[in-house]
């Protein structure tokens, strides 16, 4: 039900085919980035001794009218000097006038473009804080608190230790109690700026701690220069994707009706030696049967032979590379959930039990009303409350192929309802 067929997080490409898949895999751009881990995990040094991190939404809390836009980090930064140093990032749509967003984008901010808002914060936050443990600062500068603190996300790593200042372009109505301090944007940015000695620049900042100063979620494309962010906003490619939306969003009917989607991680819940592989989609599907229509995708590390992949791929499983695991499971979940409100199923396939219960999100979709089947390689120590179902991996394999009377099929199954069929992270 997608067009997308696979997708590489590693170096954020996408295709439909599994030529395109090999292709990549072969690519001296993808053993790169293997070899350096991901392309938006920081790996400088100077970008690892941060301890804090900003994420401002752009689509809430706008640039005020008649203020520089050059000084935005400057202000920022002189702000939240006590927080220093950190890498302020900006979410949001930003197809907005060069001449608007240059400023931003030179001054060294990071830029992240998608019409996920709340998502791709969340995701680019859960990304970042894999290699910034507690007691780090996470510093958000959103007006969607409502969506936020119903995502659990925000509570539960107040939970896990980590400290939250939150900035908004108006107070809520309710307080956040997970944030230890509040501020208003409008003051953020006057105060900062009349706090600092600093002379505005117009000059380029180059990024000396990361190797990706935009992405596009829209088009699952990054890049380094302001030119080729240009460059990119004027490609006919991002022109019908923006028309059509998220790429990895659903949108034709087949899809939109599925109630039940199935993550499977294919780190830790393998193909059992001497199993058909090309029998796996079909054993998934008879033997949770009662939810169908719904899509699988496979996440994890699917660089393996070919000879291997094949036959899960041409079956129709959506496929996700990356070495983000649990995150790449969890910002997709995410991503899914926005056109399949409760009371849809969320179907997990894996064995990382305590790094999804930490990080509060599958208790969370439970509190919002979905309903969560879990499957493991083996049974965990402490049973799951909120799933409302347990199944071995095995069990499920081998009691699906027993129920079903369809005959294993080696043949290519098209992608109709999907735009992309695989995805490098």
């Amino acid at each position: 039900c997608s067009e997308t067929a696979w997708v590489c997080n590693i170096c954020i490409e996408s295709g439909r085919t599994f030529k395109s898949l090999k292709t990549h895999f072969k690519s001296a751009e993808h053993e790169i980035q293997e070899c350096s881990r991901l392309p938006l995990k920081v790996k400088n040094k100077c970008f690892q001794d941060t301890s804090s991190g900003v994420w401002w939404d752009m689509d809430t809390c706008l640039v005020p009218k008649g203020f520089d836009p050059f000084q935005v980090r400057q202000c920022i930064e002189s702000a939240l000097k006590n927080h220093l140093p950190f890498t302020i990032t900006a979410i949001g749509n930003i197809c907005i006038p060069f001449r608007r967003l240059y400023p931003i984008f030179s001054s060294g901010i990071r830029m992240i473009h998608g019409k996920d808002g709340p998502v791709d914060i969340l995701k680019d936050m859960e990304r970042w804080a894999l290699s910034h443990p507690p007691p780090a600062t996470l510093i958000l500068i959103s007006d969607r608190e409502e969506v936020f603190v119903g995502s659990g996300i925000l509570p539960s790593f107040k939970e896990r230790g980590y400290t939250i200042i939150r900035a908004f372009q108006k107070h809520p109505e309710v307080p956040p109690k997970y944030a230890s301090q509040m501020i208003l944007w409008d003051y953020l940015l006057s105060a900062g700026c009349e706090d600092s000695n600093q002379e505005t620049t117009s000059t380029k900042v180059e990024y000396k701690c990361s190797e990706t100063a935009w992405v596009c979620n829209i088009c699952i494309e990054s890049g380094r220069t302001f030119k080729s962010l240009k460059t990119h906003f004027k490609s006919a490619e991002h022109e019908i994707q923006e028309c059509s939306r998220l790429p990895l969003k659903v949108k034709n009917k087949c899809f939109q009706d599925t109630s039940s989607g199935v993550w499977w991680d294919m780190d830790t819940c393998l193909v059992p030696k001497g199993f058909d592989p090309f029998q796996v989609r079909q054993c998934i599907e008879s033997a949770l049967k009662n939810h169908l229509p719904f899509t699988i995708t496979a996440i994890g590390n699917i660089c393996i032979p070919f000879r291997r992949l094949y036959p899960i791929f041409s079956s129709g499983i959506r496929m996700i590379h990356g070495k983000d695991g649990p995150v790449d499971i969890l910002k997709d979940m995410e991503r899914w959930a926005l056109s399949h409100p409760p009371p849809a199923t969320l179907i997990l396939i894996s064995d990382r039990e305590e790094v999804f219960v930490g990080s509060g999100i599958l208790p969370s979709f439970k509190e919002r009303g979905y309903t969560i089947i879990r499957a493991f390689q083996k049974h965990p120590e402490v049973p799951p409350k909120y799933a409302s179902q347990m199944i071995l991996w095995d069990y499920l394999l081998s009691a699906g192929c027993e129920d079903s009377n369809q005959e294993t099929t080696s043949t290519k199954v098209e992608y109709k309802c999907s735009e992309t069929a695989w995805v490098c992270n």
